[in-house]
């Protein structure tokens, strides 16, 4: 492999990245695959969890600051949403716990450093692998949360540069 060709990631923290639809300029019909395909991530990464190699890296920039309030009034949103859902349905307490587990140190949430460009449609089920994961566990078969996320990070100068990473 020659050094163009070098790809360099880092592990980080799956909370420190926030995802925006409208950026996966290679999805705008937000078509994410058919069930079938969407149910077989789930069924991987409730089996195998985050995957730390090159074909689970994902592609991130930094996140710019006009999009880190939105994005942090986002997960509080989801938080508050959560909280609320357990009062009404306490069968959900456990889909609270995890997305606090993951999104949340020491009852704050964690920060955001960066926008996902590209994770092969994982963020789209990341959370509800998770949960899934959580409820398939046993004391025989622990299934950990996984939050480590091999990542590259990477800056777009265009939103063509940016659909060329996400296509390619």
């Amino acid at each position: 492999m020659s050094e163009r060709q070098r790809i360099n990631s880092v592990i980080i923290h799956i909370a420190s990245v926030m995802w925006f639809p409208e950026l996966n300029l290679a999805r705008k019909t937000k078509n994410y695959g058919n069930e079938k395909e969407r149910q077989e991530l789930i069924d991987s990464m409730v089996a195998e969890g985050v995957k730390i190699d090159d074909n689970g890296m994902a592609i991130v920039e930094d996140i710019k600051p006009e999009l880190l309030e939105r994005a942090m009034s986002e997960r509080q949103n989801v938080w508050d949403g959560l909280k609320a859902n357990v009062k009404v349905n306490p069968s959900t307490s456990i889909d609270l716990q995890v997305w606090e587990e993951i999104y949340t140190l020491n009852n704050k949430l964690r920060p955001i450093l960066y926008t996902g460009v590209t994770w092969n449609r994982r963020s789209s089920v990341y959370f509800s692998a998770m949960v899934a994961r959580r409820k398939s566990a046993t004391s025989e078969h622990p299934l950990p949360i996984t939050t480590d996320l091999a990542a590259s990070i990477q800056s777009f100068a265009t939103p063509w540069d940016r659909l060329t990473a996400q296509i390619m």
